[in-house]
Order: structure tokens, then sequence, then C-alpha cells
């Protein structure tokens, strides 16, 4: 039982040591404090941001496939499309960042699923569909959403 009891506390060599690199903050600990990190309470925007949003990059995954491209242009046909038809109606139709970013996810995971991987289609196809080839999309598409400022001062002026 006494053995039990001592298993929960934390010993002198368990130290956690926090090293700040710029804006990022790195800890390293004993596994013991890795379990109980799930459960700490963030006390401020930057916390939040970097326990969130992983800080890491893996340079092996490319944003340019033919895959990104496809989807990119066509949500940003979509986007201009409904925001040169709308604008001049008087119920204004908008295509949220969040329907770009979740469609586009749901088009790239279908494409990486029935475009065949072998043969001439592998360029087409290079891997599983990744988080830089989403953001790539949303970028694009995001930017050609909203209404050319062209129109917008011409619609000024009628």
């Amino acid at each position: 039982m006494a053995a039990e009891a001592l298993e929960g506390t934390p010993s002198a060599t368990d130290k956690k040591t926090s090293v700040v690199k710029g804006d990022i903050e790195a800890s390293s600990g004993s596994t013991r404090e890795a379990e109980s990190d799930k459960n700490v309470v963030l006390q401020n925007e930057r916390e939040i941001a970097t326990h969130v949003i992983s800080v890491d990059d893996d340079p092996s995954l490319s944003p340019w496939t033919f895959r990104a491209v496809f989807i990119g242009l066509g949500l940003s046909a979509f986007g201009g499309s409904l925001a040169q038809i709308y604008y001049f109606k008087p119920q204004t139709v908008l295509v949220s960042l969040m329907f770009l970013g979740i469609i586009s996810y749901v088009i790239g995971i279908a494409m990486e699923s029935f475009i065949p991987r072998n043969g001439l289609f592998r360029y087409l196809n290079p891997g599983p569909f990744n988080k830089k080839e989403n953001a790539f999309i949303v970028i694009m598409s995001s930017a050609a959403a909203n209404s050319a400022l062209a129109t917008e001062v011409l619609a000024v002026q009628r």
C-alpha cells in the first residue's frame, strides 16, 4: 500500500525544464508530468494557441499538387461567381471562409481516395491529402470569393 501511495507523488528527479526560443515555448519533462499536462488550465492566449495549433513543419508535405490547384481553381470560380452575381441583388450572398475550408477538405479527401496512385496518375495523386494543401486551397479560394473592387466602384457610380 505504501509503494502504491508513493507512485503518485513526484520525485526530486521529475523536473520540468522550459526553453523559450523566439515566440515558441518548448518544454520537456517526465512522462508523469506529460500525462498530467492533459488537465492543465491554460492562462493566456499564447498558451492556448501553442496548445491547439501545431508548430511543427513537415517539409516532405507539398502544397503544390494537382489536387490543390484543381480544387482551388474550382472553389475560386464558385466563390467569385457567387460574389459577382449576387453583388447587385438585394440579398447579398457571401461564401464564408469556414465553408471553403470544410468543402475543400471533403473534396480533397474524396480526390485522394478516387484518383489512382499508380501509373501516370501518380503525379495527380502524390499521397495523402495534407493540411498544407488545404491551407493553399482556402487562401486561394477566399481571395477570389470577394467581389472585385472595380465592380464595387462601378456599382457606386450607378
